[in-house]
């Protein structure tokens, strides 16, 4: 179904409802407390010992700019509105498993349903984390150029290999940060990658056999030129952006049609904005990983907070690696658990680009015991 919004139209309010997500992540309480802690969401994950009523009201606010964002998409008559009212219909159950396929990165699981009785689902009236799709639904986005899995393989070996490409500062510093590096070394063998150099090192090979790929480091956008792009950093200071991992796997990935590439992982990005839409046109991480084999790629659309972000790929790699759910499963449960533990929203602003059904394969042990 092609609607009324054009690409730039689409982007622009995908930049606005991540704005207004961002000053979620920056909200400043009272002029008492500010003299004490700038910025508190920033500094702790768990907001469940905030003031009374201050992060519903907050999320409330995030509800109705994603209800709005979903009206605005779907305004228009005719085809356009039968399409709306049936979407609609079947956003307001629970628990589906949707794939939204578009040429723009929309952060699907940051809209949410307009309130109202159908919206008002226990267990707690007034509370609106309920109505964001993605606390709704198992959600998964793709486009054109990020589906074609025809060369995807599957390796059956003795135990599961991961990776930590990281910042090393980052690594030792923020809280869970070694909790997750621990879980993967404990359950996986486990390369540990510092800097560009040795990142780009092992993108040369054909063969980069990797079933969790991590990344720990600081991102955003490059600009030059009136132009933009994701970029991410390790712990040395030279970027490393998208079209530096296609150039290296293109060869690989061209080379494929007639033998499988031995590049598969699910790449977890806990950089920031590295699941927001690229600027004219540019290449983004998802999407080129997706490109050249990576089964799936979950990653923030936001500024993520340290702390929460190291926190959230913890609780996703526990239910991933430990209890072996699929990573649209995984991550759902991760919003599930955020939100009603820590009163804390910012799970939904993790994206999943394929991979909802993505989960780690059995070793050879597994296998045999099966």
């Amino acid at each position: 179904m092609e609607l009324a919004k054009g690409r730039a139209d689409l982007t622009a309010q995908c930049a606005q409802l991540i704005a207004e997500w961002q000053r979620f992540v920056d909200y400043e309480p009272s002029t008492t407390e500010r003299r004490t802690r700038e910025a508190p969401y920033t500094h702790v994950a768990d907001l469940s010992g905030r003031p009374d009523g201050e992060v519903e009201e907050n999320v409330a606010e995030l509800a109705w700019h994603g209800a709005r964002f979903l009206t605005r998409l779907l305004e228009g008559h005719g085809r356009v509105a039968s399409f709306r009212d049936q979407l609609l219909a079947l956003l307001r159950h629970q628990d589906l498993r949707i794939r939204f396929d578009s040429d723009v990165a929309i952060p699907w699981q940051m809209l949410a349903l307009p309130s109202g009785p159908e919206t008002a689902d226990p267990p707690r009236e007034g509370d609106a984390f309920h109505r964001f799709l993605g606390h709704r639904h198992q959600i998964e986005t793709t486009s054109p150029d990020t589906y074609d899995m025809a060369y995807w393989y599957e390796g059956i070996r003795s135990e599961h290999v991961s990776s930590i490409n990281a910042n090393e500062s980052l690594m030792e510093k923020v809280p869970k940060a070694k909790d997750l590096a621990d879980l993967l070394a404990r359950r996986t063998r486990v390369t540990e990658r510092f800097t560009r150099a040795q990142l780009l090192k092992d993108l040369r090979k054909p063969v980069l056999d990797e079933d969790i790929m991590y990344f720990f480091c600081h991102g955003g956008y490059e600009f030059q030129g009136g132009h933009s792009w994701h970029s991410l950093r390790l712990s040395d200071p030279a970027p490393l952006d998208p079209d530096h991992i296609d150039g290296y796997r293109s060869q690989f990935t061209e080379s494929a049609q007639d033998s499988p590439v031995i590049f598969h992982p699910l790449v977890l990005l806990n950089v920031c904005s590295s699941g927001a839409p690229g600027n004219d046109g540019s290449l983004r991480f998802a999407s080129v990983f997706v490109k050249h084999g990576a089964v799936g790629v979950l990653a923030p659309h936001i500024s993520m907070p340290q702390n929460f972000g190291a926190e959230f790929a913890l609780k996703f790699l526990e239910h991933y690696v430990v209890e072996r759910r699929r990573a649209g499963e995984a991550a759902q449960n991760c919003v599930h658990w955020f939100a009603k533990t820590y009163r804390n929203p910012l799970a939904l602003a993790y994206s999943l680009c394929c991979g909802l059904d993505t989960r780690l394969p059995a070793t050879t042990e597994e296998a045999s015991t099966a």
